[in-house]
């Protein structure tokens, strides 16, 4: 397995476990960002699961090691979750060239590296960006370089810190960040 990618995995969140929440359909982005974002985001909340890989058993570094580790890097939003049986994560990938990703992707989440993973749940991008006439100060632009954000919501079968990989299907290849 590629260094960046085992060392990324290393990232885990503390999840909890007591009530839950529908699963939501994933919806075109909202907001009027520029032609070129609204583009990647389209695209990017039109995720396939049957296009990535099945975890039939294996574990994340397993499904890891069939990966490309030199893509974008995992940028969680928050550490700490306790939102029910089903768990909503939010976070972005960043490439140190480009800046923020906007691709389809999954998620894999498991109890270690080498525990089976589950997976892949849906991770479609929200854009933070509003119309103009309605747009604080304070809110984000098009020209901002965080306008959106990943969501996946993932059953935990109990409260503890779990590891999380997102693959993204970025110029037809397969990269994963944890």
């Amino acid at each position: 397995m590629r260094a960046p990618l085992l060392s990324a995995l290393a990232f885990a969140l503390l999840l909890g476990g007591c009530g839950g929440g529908e699963d939501p359909d994933p919806a075109e982005p909202r907001g009027p960002a520029s032609a070129q974002l609204r583009r990647e985001l389209a695209t990017a909340t039109r995720v396939d699961p049957t296009s990535f890989p099945v975890a039939d058993g294996r574990s994340l570094r397993e499904i890891a090691d069939t990966l490309d580790g030199t893509g974008p890097q995992l940028a969680p939003a928050t550490a700490s979750l306790r939102t029910g049986a089903r768990v909503r994560l939010a976070f972005g990938l960043i490439d140190q060239q480009t800046g923020f990703v906007y691709a389809p992707t999954v998620v894999y989440v498991a109890r270690g590296e080498d525990a089976r993973a589950r997976g892949p749940f849906v991770a479609p991008p929200d854009l933070l960006v509003t119309d103009p006439p309605f747009r604080s100060r304070t809110a984000a632009s098009e020209e901002d370089p965080f306008a959106a954000v990943y969501e996946a919501t993932v059953p935990v079968e109990e409260p503890g810190r779990y590891h999380v990989l997102a693959v993204s299907k970025v110029s037809g290849g397969l990269y994963g960040a944890g």
